[in-house]
Order: structure tokens, then C-alpha cells, then sequence
């Protein structure tokens, strides 16, 4: 028995990146504040529609080939105590990349 190489292969994830600029889904809401200059944590990203902000800064750095830093940081929980949570932004080249993909999509 020979195994069939008609497997199917994804699109490569790069080949669907600009859909993740297209306006009004939480990837955009999020690039939109990262490109204005704001940087976001967990628990602020929520007023953008985004409870998962980890995840979707990961989908957009790979995507888009996005630097993204982060640093932890710690906020006060409703139990007195403290939480850590990372804290995302826009490097000045991803800023520059987004421009640019953007005015591509024109």
C-alpha cells in the first residue's frame, strides 16, 4: 500500500496577514491603539473588544511580521492583591510596517 500524497497544505499564514487589518475586528481595534502610540495589558485591551489579548498579538506578530515588545508588570486584583499581566505596544518599526501595509491595501 504506497500512502497518497494528496494531502492538503494550508495557505501560508503570511499569504492571509492583510486581513488582519481589515477594519472593525478586534486585530484592527488593537493595531489602531498600538499605532497611535498606547500600549495595552490584558485587562484594558477588554474596552477594545479583545478578552484574549495575548493570543491576538501573537496572531498579528506572526502574521504581520511585527516585533511587538511586552513587559510584565503588575496591577492591583479586586482581592487586595496584585496580578502580573503583560503590558504590549508598537516598536517604531512596527509603526513604520503598518503604515506601510496600509497604504498598500489602498
Amino acid at each position: 500500500m504506497s500512502k497518497s500524497n494528496n494531502k492538503k497544505t494550508p495557505g501560508s499564514p503570511k499569504s492571509q496577514g492583510l486581513s488582519y487589518l481589515k477594519e472593525g475586528t478586534k486585530y484592527s481595534n488593537i493595531i489602531d491603539v498600538f499605532q497611535s502610540g498606547k500600549s495595552l495589558n490584558r485587562f484594558e485591551a477588554e474596552r477594545y473588544g479583545d478578552h484574549c489579548l495575548n493570543t491576538t498579538v501573537s496572531t498579528i506578530s506572526i502574521q504581520l511580521d511585527l516585533e511587538i515588545p511586552r513587559k510584565m508588570e503588575q496591577v492591583p486584583n479586586r482581592f487586595g492583591g496584585t496580578t502580573n499581566v503583560m503590558r504590549y505596544w508598537f516598536s517604531e518599526s512596527d509603526i513604520q510596517k503598518i503604515k506601510l501595509l496600509k497604504e498598500k491595501q489602498l
